[in-house]
């Protein structure tokens, strides 16, 4: 079984390599490539060093302890009354059972984990629910657009794809819904572009370069992760920090790339 005193111990381990990337971010100053690796990390350290802390917990076993008899030496004599065994104490929910009175603030521990776990689902249930709205959002958009058929835009898509180090080019998609290029997709990257978008000039080409980074570096991916531990652990405020800082970082570096390309 695993004891609360496990997990506590897996998040003081975590909030511990938050605060080892917080502090080596903010004094060594690394590149933003590198900033949002260190913020990867935390983000997994979230997850694994809680998990890591109660595997291990629920597989130890402690010793068993084997009574050993002593030989006592018995003297002649009055023999001293013997107390009656104590019974063992039972849980509000063993002692309701059998018929026992249970006293009204023996239920108190029981109605404060219970409130805890609804209110912690009801926040997991806001989290989950915004999260498939914005993916039903983006579905949207993407099928309310329209292929862009146009063969130059098509064979630059394609050079710059090769360029960033994509081997799949995604599918270029123009709609009058959005102000600004954006990808789209884990399976199927698309790129859903502006109606009328043109990339003929150096500033366009740094645009997309900057949203195909985002898929060379599988941005994606982790941005679906933060906002699943954000829907998971809404209450931790390092939970809100990791992503804030994976986010900004994952933007710096996509910059960066847009401009060495």
């Amino acid at each position: 079984m695993i004891r609360p005193e496990a997990v506590l111990l897996g998040m003081l381990a975590a909030c511990g390599v938050v605060g080892a990337v917080w502090l080596t971010v903010r004094i060594a100053r690394p590149s933003a490539a590198l900033t949002s690796s260190l913020w990867r990390i935390a983000l997994l350290a979230l997850w694994l060093m809680p998990a890591a802390t109660c595997l291990n917990d629920s597989l130890h076993v402690s010793p068993l302890t084997v009574p050993v008899d002593v030989p006592v030496m018995m003297r002649a004599g009055p023999t001293a009354p013997t107390m009656p065994p104590m019974a063992p104490s039972l849980s509000p929910v063993a002692r309701l059972e059998q018929g026992a009175p249970v006293l009204p603030w023996r239920w108190a521990p029981i109605r404060a984990r219970g409130a805890l776990l609804w209110l912690w689902g009801a926040g997991v249930a806001l989290g989950a629910a915004g999260l498939l709205r914005d993916v039903m959002k983006a579905r949207r958009l993407v099928r309310a657009g329209v292929l862009a058929a146009s063969a130059g835009l098509t064979d630059s898509l394609a050079t710059l794809s090769r360029a960033v180090g994509l081997k799949v080019s995604p599918q270029p998609v123009q709609s009058d819904r959005t102000a600004a290029p954006a990808v789209f997709g884990l399976r199927r990257p698309t790129l859903l572009l502006p109606a009328g978008f043109v990339l003929d000039c150096g500033a366009s080409e740094a645009v997309i370069v900057h949203e195909l980074a985002h898929l060379r570096r599988r941005d994606l991916v982790t941005q679906l992760a933060a906002r699943v531990t954000l829907a998971t652990l809404w209450w931790h405020p390092l939970a809100w920090l990791v992503s804030r800082e994976l986010g900004a970082s994952a933007e710096e570096a996509c910059d960066d790339w847009a401009v060495a390309v």
